[in-house]
């Protein structure tokens, strides 16, 4: 299967309806995903051409009007949008954690953060990044940490990676594993399930760079499966700038409790 999606990769891109997958359905957790799972490996070779030119044409080709919108796809002026946005949501949860458990500052690893430019930022949190290229310099009350640094944290949160990933629910378990007993676990994704009506009459949606599929039950299936006790799962509505319209998304906000876990 990786060997054939190597074969695919080399004639078109993710983004072009020509590529077939197999895909396997949670008919529970409204989850849609590759049947085979696959490899980090491939996964790299598979995003490798994310935002090079042969990406946007191929983009253009589906999506009127990106080749204008994709303009402000990954600017400052998006992240900016991105980070209030997200701030909003996520730093009255911040201060309610700080307050009640007596802390001046809070320590907050963004799993996946890129550049670093969507974390809260306000003088009490302390911020690192995982998983972002060589090249990248952190910013100011920022630092960058391997995967295989496992220092603690209070917060961990996961925006936009879980739809990218080969096997989401162990992504999921890495992220508990970098998060402080009684922490918060903070994950959003699109909302792309289709649902069951449209599988069941053949309507699936295209195979772009988001291999997974996902629903509000999927992330709170996949958080209840890692023993985390949740907060809210809800749905809300991000602009993205790079899209045309709002972006239906899945907020995952839960407290790590290691009390019914395997050490």
């Amino acid at each position: 299967m990786h060997r054939q999606i190597d074969k695919l990769r080399r004639k078109t891109l993710l983004t072009s309806s020509s590529i077939t997958i197999p895909y396997g359905l949670c008919e529970y957790c409204h989850f849609l995903a590759p049947w085979y799972e696959i490899a980090d490996d491939q996964l790299r070779d598979y995003y490798s051409f994310y935002l090079d030119n042969e990406y946007k044409q191929a983009r253009s080709s589906f999506q009127p009007g990106f080749t204008e919108l994709g303009k402000v796809m990954g600017s400052a002026k998006e992240a900016n949008l991105r980070r209030h946005q997200h701030e909003n949501y996520l730093i009255p949860f911040l201060e309610n954690y700080r307050k009640s458990n007596g802390l001046e500052k809070i320590t907050l690893l963004d799993y996946g953060g890129g550049e670093g430019g969507i974390q809260p930022k306000a003088d009490w949190i302390s911020t690192s990044i995982i998983e972002v290229s060589n090249d990248n310099e952190p910013n100011d009350n920022q630092s960058f940490e391997s995967r295989s640094n496992k220092q603690i944290f209070d917060v961990v949160q996961c925006l936009h990676v879980i739809e990218h990933v080969g096997h989401p629910l162990n992504t999921c378990r890495s992220l508990l594993s970098h998060c402080k007993e009684g922490g918060l676990i903070y994950i959003e994704v699109p909302i792309e399930f289709p649902g069951l009506e449209a599988i069941a009459s053949g309507k699936l949606p295209i195979c772009h760079e988001h291999i997974n599929k996902l629903s509000i039950l999927s992330i709170q299936s996949m958080l209840e499966s890692c023993d985390v006790e949740i907060i809210e799962v809800r749905s809300d509505d991000i602009n993205f700038l790079h899209l045309d319209g709002l972006t239906p998304v899945v907020r995952g906000l839960g407290r790590v409790s290691r009390r019914n876990t395997k050490a």
